[in-house]
Order: structure tokens, then C-alpha cells, then sequence
């Protein structure tokens, strides 16, 4: 407050009457006081507020403040209402919060639960990456390549690790792809008309386990989750993502990528050299 009163102070030197003013308040203001008695202020009602009932001493008499919802008449009358409707102290606490948290508090509580992962194993890297293929042709690989893909009546291996395999097919040019996961003892087909079969069977219910790989059908999403790899297909925009465990890092194989933070070589062929065209 010094600071900017003698910044105010220099900017209006040519100004006799301001100058004077600002000497005045300078000179007669005593600015350790009004701070701390604007301090003791703010914390007085910060105790009352966060106290069950608040307790204040004037003069000869103590005077206890006990917080209601509604006015009463007489003491009895304010025993029965109180007995009926406890002193509500979360309210209190909230309405606290609210009123004297730094604004750098918010931001804090928000980070926690914005950032802070669902698992402890979330925390250490490598961490789990998505692929996405949106409207069968528009790929983006793991590592943030983004290919055209010609629409292929041919089964196209999007990922591979050990004995999880994803494939994607389009028996028919004008329709949506058909992707099938295969691993141990598990297959499941995701149909273009978004039929989903496991095993062969037809899946008609909203949930479905099948040994390690467990299934959710709504009208909005298809996810398939198995113990390296979760698959979401959204029927209404033609999307497809492909989520890998942090664990496959530099293992994965197919035209999402490998999955080890290289650009370069998502456009690797199986022998190493470097593919000239996406059908290669």
C-alpha cells in the first residue's frame, strides 16, 4: 500500500492540493494498525462462523450466538426448533470455505482431482497411449503419425502384442469396418451394423465377461476391455480407439504404430526398411 501510494504521489507531483492530500494520509494514517486491526477483523469472523455457536464478551455480560433458520419468540420455542433441526454445521463450514479460500487454494482441490490418476500404477512410465482410425481411413498412430489408410475389403492388423491381435476389415466399401480382437481363448467380432459376437455367440445384454476380457454394449459405445489393450468403438461418428497398457512399449506391432515414441518408424515395414507408400 506504501508502494503504490508513492507511486500515485510521483505521477501527480505538478498537482499542489493531490500532493498535499497524499502527505496527509501518509503522515496521519497509521498503516500498521489499520492492517492489523482489518487482520483481526476478518479472523474474528472466520472463528464465529466456523464455531457451533459463537461466544462474544461485551462489557459485563458474555453474550453466546447460537444460529437458527427461522426467528423465535422465547427460549423454550428456540430448545423445541433446535431440537428438531440440528445447528447445521456443514453448511457453516461450506459457506467458510467459500468466503476466505485463496483463489491459488481452488486451483490446487482442482488440479488434485483433474490430474490425480484412477490407478497408483498410472503414476509410473510408461503410460498408457491411444490410437484412434475415425470413419475407417483416417488413422492417428500411437506416436502421433497421421495416415490414410484406402478403405480394404482386406484384413488390416491395427495392433499386435503377444497373443492380443486387433483387426480391421471392410467387407463392404460404403460401410462402417468390422474389427475383430483375438486373444487367449477369446474372440471378439464388432460387426459393421455393430453387432458384437464373442466366441460366435451374440451378445445381448449390456455387459458381458468372457475369461479375461469383459464387454460393454450401449447405443453410444462398444468397449472392450482385455488385460493389455482396450478397444471403444462409437457407432455415431465412426470412430475407433485403441488404447495400449504402458506396458507394451516398444512391442507393439500393426499399422497403429510401435508405440515407442519414434515418429519415423510407424512407417517401418516387419523386415525394417522404410515403406514408400501406405499400401506397402
Amino acid at each position: 500500500l506504501m508502494k503504490d501510494i508513492e507511486t500515485i504521489r510521483e505521477g501527480f507531483m505538478h498537482n499542489t492540493k493531490i500532493q498535499e492530500f497524499v502527505d496527509w494520509i501518509i503522515n496521519h494514517l497509521q498503516f500498521e494498525q489499520l492492517v492489523t486491526k482489518g487482520m483481526e477483523h476478518v479472523l474474528d469472523k472466520v472463528v464465529q462462523m466456523s464455531l457451533l455457536s459463537s461466544v462474544q464478551i461485551r462489557g459485563n455480560h458474555v453474550e453466546i450466538q447460537i444460529p437458527i433458520r427461522q426467528p423465535v419468540n422465547s427460549l423454550p420455542q428456540a430448545w423445541k426448533f433446535m431440537s428438531l433441526n440440528p445447528i447445521p454445521v456443514p453448511e457453516n463450514l461450506l459457506r467458510l470455505y467459500e468466503s476466505v479460500t485463496l483463489r491459488s487454494t481452488d486451483y490446487l482441490v482442482w488440479g488434485y482431482y483433474t490430474l490425480l490418476p484412477r490407478h497408483v500404477t498410472d503414476l509410473l512410465p510408461p503410460f498408457n497411449r491411444t490410437a484412434m482410425v475415425v470413419d475407417g481411413s483416417e488413422i492417428l498412430t500411437f506416436d502421433g503419425v497421421v495416415l490414410r489408410a484406402p478403405r480394404s475389403p482386406c484384413k488390416v492388423l491395427l495392433a499386435a502384442y503377444k497373443s492380443h491381435s486387433l483387426i480391421m476389415e471392410h467387407p463392404q466399401s460404403s460401410s462402417s469396418p468390422q474389427v475383430t480382437l483375438k486373444t487367449t481363448g477369446v474372440t471378439v467380432v464388432i460387426k459393421p451394423d455393430h453387432k458384437v459376437t464373442v466366441n460366435g455367440r451374440e451378445v445381448s445384454g449390456q455387459e458381458m465377461t468372457e475369461g479375461q476380457v469383459k464387454l460393454w454394449k450401449t447405443s453410444a459405445e462398444i468397449k472392450v476391455l482385455s488385460p493389455f489393450m482396450i478397444v471403444r468403438v462409437f457407432p455415431r461418428n465412426n470412430v475407433i480407439s485403441v488404447e495400449v497398457s504402458g506396458w507394451t512399449f516398444g512391442w507393439v506391432a500393426g499399422l497403429l504404430g510401435t508405440y515407442d515414441g519414434e515418429m519415423t518408424n510407424d512407417w517401418a515395414t516387419s523386415q525394417g526398411s522404410r515403406a514408400s507408400s501406405l499400401q506397402e
